[in-house]
């Protein structure tokens, strides 16, 4: 253990009274972990009724904690210590600094003593060109102001006059206006009264077709009504003859097959053969049958 501890202390790069100052602090505790680890081993409870191992694993347990303790605190006051140093070294180099600085920036300022001035009349040089620009920028708006004021009251004379002259146009195109209304409102006044007059012969007209074509319409209708009734009537004559026909026609066959022995009983016995326009009929009678 001892090896170990001295290792990390010689690894860490500490001046040797820092490392010898660690040694002596910690060196003690590495010692007693070594025993302690043979002797913590020693003691086994494997049993309920080992009393006197489990008394002896407490005691030994507690005073550990302690020794642990120790190095707690030791480690923290040895921290705070170098904390307390590193502190220290700062405000040391805080100082030096706010010491060194003020001499630096004097000195600099000698060696670039040239360079200094220089900027200074370049400076200057700046302001100046600035100034000059900015009085020639003023004196420049001020002639396109004074241009700007010319012009407005030229435009403000020019707007009078033709707001002048408009004014008068108005009353003029007004008068001659209102003249023409006038005269268009006598002419639409007359073309009213002329299509009116002539609406109310076009309505007579119309109405007078109408009537005529009314009185021939329902003349037609009469006519096609009359002709459609007689139609109608020789249409149901011709029907009535045709059905009389056709049930005379029936008759006659029905009479042709039972005057010739046909009836449901003998149906199987005879073969009827009409033509295709329904006028003529024969009847065959079946001779023999035999099955080949």
């Amino acid at each position: 253990m001892k090896t170990k501890l001295v290792k990390i202390i010689e690894d860490s790069g500490l001046q040797i009274t820092k490392a010898q100052f660690l040694l002596k602090n910690f060196q003690g505790y590495f010692q007693l972990a070594n025993e302690w680890e043979t002797k913590a081993k020693a003691i086994v409870v494997t049993d309920k009724s080992q009393v006197t191992e489990m008394k002896m694993a407490r005691e030994a347990r507690l005073f550990l904690q302690k020794k642990r303790t120790g190095v707690e605190k030791a480690r923290v006051a040895l921290k705070a210590e170098a904390l307390r140093e590193g502190q220290t070294i700062d405000a040391i180099a805080r100082i030096l600094k706010n010491l060194l600085i003020p001499i630096e920036e004097h000195l600099g300022k000698q060696e670039k003593f040239i360079e200094i001035e220089q900027a200074k009349l370049d400076e200057v040089a700046r302001i100046e060109a600035e100034e000059k620009a900015e009085r020639e920028r003023i004196k420049a708006e001020a002639v396109i102001e004074a241009e700007r004021i010319r012009k407005e009251k030229e435009d403000r004379a020019e707007r009078k006059r033709i707001k002048a002259e408009n004014t008068k146009l108005k009353i003029e195109n007004e008068k001659a206006q209102k003249a023409q209304h006038l005269a268009e409102e006598k002419t639409r006044k007359e073309q009213e009264k002329a299509v009116e007059a002539k609406r109310k012969a076009n309505e007579k007209i119309r109405k007078e077709k109408e009537r005529r074509e009314a009185a021939e319409a329902e003349q037609r209708r009469m006519i096609e009504e009359k002709k459609q009734v007689e139609e109608e009537k020789k249409a149901e004559i011709q029907r009535a003859k045709t059905e009389k026909a056709k049930l005379e026609k029936e008759k006659k066959y029905q009479n042709f097959l039972k005057e010739n022995g046909y009836n449901n009983d003998t149906a199987d016995d005879f073969c009827v053969n009409i033509s295709n326009d329904q006028t003529h009929a024969v009847l065959y009678k079946k001779i023999a049958e035999i099955n080949l």
